[in-house]
C-alpha cells in the first residue's frame, strides 16, 4: 500500500522541480546575469522563498495541526505560496479529517526550530503575536511554551511530546 505522505512528497518534489525549471527559463530570457552566469532574479527569489519558509516553519513549530493556507496572506503571490508549501511539505504529516486538510510539523523538524527560537529570544515574541488556529495539542503546546519555555523545549528535545 502506498503511503499517502510519500506520494504527496513525491508530487511536491516534481512540482517544485517544474516551477524551478520554468522560473529559470523565464529568468534566463530577460534577467541580467551575475558574473557566475546565474540570474540575479534567482538569488533574490531564493532569499524570499527561504525567508517565507523559515517564517512558515516557526509558526508551525508553535502550532499543532493547522490549515497550511492559514499561514499566508491573501496578498501573497500564489507561486511563492506554492513553492513554500512544496518545500515545507516533506517536514509535515498531512492528515484529512472532516473534509479538511491539516498539517502537523514532524518532531524532528519542530525541535530545532523551537531551539533556535528559544536561543535567539524570539519564542516569547512569536507566542505573543497572532497565531493560526490549532487543535488541542497545539493549544497545550503553546501554553507550555508560554509558561515554561525552557521546560517545553527540553520536553520536545527528549521526544516526550505526542501529537
Amino acid at each position: 500500500m502506498l503511503d499517502p505522505n510519500s506520494a504527496v512528497a513525491k508530487l511536491a518534489t516534481r512540482i517544485e522541480g517544474r516551477l524551478r525549471a520554468l522560473r529559470s527559463a523565464s529568468a534566463t530570457e530577460d534577467a541580467p546575469l551575475q558574473t557566475g552566469g546565474s540570474p540575479l532574479v534567482d538569488d533574490a527569489h531564493e532569499r524570499i522563498v527561504q525567508q517565507r519558509l523559515e517564517q512558515f516553519e516557526e509558526f508551525a513549530a508553535v502550532t499543532g495541526r493547522f490549515a497550511p493556507t492559514n499561514l499566508f496572506s491573501t496578498n501573497d503571490d500564489p507561486d511563492l505560496r506554492q513553492e513554500v508549501l512544496t518545500r515545507a511539505l516533506p517536514r509535515h504529516n498531512v492528515e484529512t479529517a472532516e473534509g479538511k486538510i491539516r498539517w502537523l510539523l514532524l518532531p524532528d523538524f519542530r525541535r530545532p526550530v523551537l531551539r533556535r527560537l528559544q536561543e535567539t529570544g524570539r519564542l516569547s515574541d512569536l507566542l505573543r503575536g497572532t497565531l493560526p488556529d490549532t487543535d488541542s495539542y497545539g493549544t497545550a503546546l503553546r501554553e507550555l511554551l508560554r509558561n515554561a519555555p525552557i521546560v517545553g523545549v527540553m520536553i520536545l528535545e527528549l521526544g516526550l511530546e505526542s501529537g
